[in-house]
């Protein structure tokens, strides 16, 4: 998830350093922003769906109903 941060805050650092004379600048601000939220927003939701359907992870999935390992809860704590 790393990769893909490094990846929006670049694309906004990038259109934010364009010089206020670049015609339309402001649409390709929003425009960035828009797709930046848009990525984040599709990747955070869908991120257990692909999960799922991964074989080799089934096993380090918690349980629907069960209570997460103390190994789980960390890595819940440092996301």
């Amino acid at each position: 998830m790393l990769i893909f941060s490094c990846r929006g805050a670049l694309s906004l650092a990038l259109v934010l350093a364009l010089p206020m004379e670049i015609p339309h600048r402001s649409v390709l601000v929003i425009s960035t922003y828009a797709v930046v939220f848009f990525t984040l927003l599709i990747q955070g939701i869908t991120l257990r769906w692909f999960l799922k359907r991964i074989p080799s992870l089934q096993a380090s999935l918690p349980s629907e109903g069960g209570k997460p390992s103390s190994e789980e809860q960390v890595a819940e704590a440092s996301v």
